[in-house]
């Protein structure tokens, strides 16, 4: 077997876990996304301004695209696609 990949594994393995116990923590036991966003849209519809939360979210989304985008997708990025 190669020992590469017993590497590989136990790396991602150790990082899954690592990232699910701040998830639990702060989610209780749900995904932190699913529980932030019906909050921020009933905090902004009780404000009667519930498009200032579709803007924030729509840049969120888009400074995650162009940060994919740099790290992952563009010409001479540092990680490099298959």
């Amino acid at each position: 077997m190669n020992l590469n990949f017993l590497r590989s594994k136990a790396a991602l393995l150790a990082i899954l876990r690592a990232l699910h116990h701040p998830v639990h923590r702060y989610g209780g036991g749900q995904r932190l996304p699913f529980r932030t966003v019906p909050k921020v849209f009933g905090e902004q519809i009780k404000a009667t301004t519930p498009q200032y939360a579709l803007y924030g979210f729509a840049i969120f989304y888009f400074v995650c695209l162009v940060l994919n985008w740099w790290f992952y997708l563009r010409p001479g990025a540092y990680v490099k696609n298959p």
